[in-house]
Order: C-alpha cells, then sequence, then structure tokens
C-alpha cells in the first residue's frame, strides 16, 4: 500500500506500507508540490504519483519502479481525478 502526504517536516512524502509484516518504508522524498493522487500499474509495478502546486496550476505526475527509482515526469491538467491502466484481459475457452 503506498501512503502520500506532507510530512511532520512539511516536505511531501511516499512510504510503503506492507501489509504483510506491518512494516512502512520511506518510497520517494523528491516530490514536489503536494501530493493529491498516487496509482500502481499491475502488469508494469510502477507506480506513478501526482502532486499539485497550486489550483491554478497544472500537476505533474512522477514516475516510479517498484523500487522507488525515478523513471519520468509529465506534465498533466489541473487536480488530476484517477489512473487508468490498460492491463487487457485473456479469456479462455473451457
Amino acid at each position: 500500500m503506498y501512503l502520500c502526504g506532507i510530512s511532520t517536516s512539511g516536505t511531501a512524502v511516499c512510504d510503503v506500507y506492507d501489509l504483510q509484516t506491518g512494516t512502512r518504508s520511506t518510497f520517494a522524498t523528491d516530490l514536489v508540490g503536494t501530493p493529491c493522487l498516487v496509482g500502481a500499474d499491475p502488469v508494469t509495478e510502477h507506480v506513478f504519483v501526482a502532486t499539485q502546486q497550486a489550483d491554478s496550476q497544472n500537476a505533474t505526475v512522477t514516475e516510479y519502479n517498484a523500487r522507488g527509482t525515478k523513471l519520468n515526469t509529465y506534465e498533466t491538467g489541473i487536480n488530476p481525478k484517477a489512473f487508468v491502466f490498460d492491463v487487457g484481459i485473456k479469456y479462455e475457452e473451457y
């Protein structure tokens, strides 16, 4: 489970919480702005975090791999609301 927000020191941070072990560790600390959306692609295991500077500015989406390495950044519109991942489903006939 990914948790993103503002730390007690006032910086944006994303943590990952392991549901099996109950441990929480820092995933990303290089975010600029306030985290407003997080999503994980179930196929590639890439994590996407959207951050907003101000209500009147476009947001930035940062893409990370499963280990927290920054891969790309993208500019989006104001206040993104959802990520959609095209994972496809294969149906087999019996």
